[in-house]
């Protein structure tokens, strides 16, 4: 559907949290507006983007308590589903996480951040989903796809998108490995460094 496509974009692209989206997304997809509320209408249901009357749609912005409250939410699924899924990864999950890294390896260089993100989403729920835990993975893909537009941001402010997916590599070993240890204290470490920033610049355009 274009309307999901459209939402795909809007969530992995970076906005300014709090501006109002709608004629540039219908402009860049040459598509008239009622795909592009579909589009809105998805992500309000995620609670990504508000709607107030005689305003319109705006990217909802979260407190720094609520962003720190949603990561520390995503920390708790995400350590189960590793801890639970590193055992039983099939050789098809990890086929489709090296082909996800070296999807994220060709758009860092490209600097295309939408294709990136959406990559980077199919390589760590590729090894969530191991995990056989259907209810965990929604409410963490929600939780995941609720905090994208600051992890965006985050990347168009750091100078490290063309190395990003270096970080993965490790991650992908441990997966290979089936070491739930080992992906946990990389997934503690892939977490830190964002975690730093929300509690520091997420507001203050650092």
């Amino acid at each position: 559907m274009r309307s999901t496509a459209i939402s795909w974009s809007s969530r992995e692209s970076w906005a300014p949290v709090g501006s109002t989206p709608g004629e540039e997304l219908a402009a860049e997809y040459g598509v008239s507006r009622i795909p592009v509320r579909d589009a809105l209408r998805l992500l309000e249901g995620e609670g990504l983007v508000s709607y107030t009357a005689h305003h319109g749609y705006q990217i909802t912005r979260l407190t720094e308590e609520e962003l720190l409250e949603l990561q520390r939410l995503r920390e708790i699924l995400e350590d189960e589903a590793v801890r639970v899924g590193a055992p039983k990864i099939t050789a098809a999950a990890l086929v489709m996480m090296n082909a996800a890294l070296t999807e994220m390896h060709h758009h860092e260089q490209a600097g295309d951040l939408a294709s990136w993100g959406a990559a980077h989403r199919t390589f760590h729920f590729a090894l969530y989903e191991s995990a056989g835990m259907p209810s965990l993975t929604r409410i963490f893909g929600q939780a995941w796809d609720a905090s994208d537009l600051y992890r965006s941001r985050y990347l168009r402010t750091r100078p490290g998108l063309r190395s990003a997916s270096a970080a993965h590599r490790p991650i992908l070993a441990a997966a290979r490995a089936r070491d739930p240890d080992a992906l946990l204290s990389l997934m503690e470490r892939h977490r830190g460094t964002i975690l730093g920033w929300l509690r520091h610049g997420a507001h203050d355009g650092r």
